[in-house]
């Protein structure tokens, strides 16, 4: 506000400045299989890991591109129950699945076949 003898008046000023718009560059991690320094990763030859149950999640850390499960793809978590395969996919759960309620073999079944043994 400015005052000259005898008048009290108060000046205002908008100032409007145009700027461009800001750009937000987002970088997203590479995908990449870990593996130990001056080594070649394991991952490609521990495929038939990915979906075992019991290394789900350490393939997922471990070996996201062998396993399609990079940040940002669609894949959905294994589902709790599945029988075990070997190296080359296969189960031969079904063969066995007499065996099952069999006291001798119960804690081996329950490892390796627990799907077909209803046993979650």
């Amino acid at each position: 506000m400015y005052t000259i003898v005898g008048l009290n008046f108060s000046i205002q000023t908008t100032i409007t400045t145009t700027l461009p718009a800001a750009t937000t560059t987002t970088t997203t991690p590479e995908c990449v299989d870990h593996s130990t320094p001056g080594r070649d990763s394991d991952c490609p030859r521990a495929k038939y890991l990915c979906n075992d149950p019991l290394y789900y999640e350490l393939m997922t850390e471990q070996c996201p591109l062998t396993c399609n499960r990079c940040p940002g793809t669609d894949f959905t978590r294994l589902p709790a129950c599945f029988d075990r395969t070997a190296a080359d996919g296969t189960s031969n759960c079904a063969s066995v699945a007499y065996l099952c309620q069999n006291s001798l073999y119960r804690r081996i079944m329950m490892e390796q076949c627990p799907r077909t043994c209803n046993y979650c």
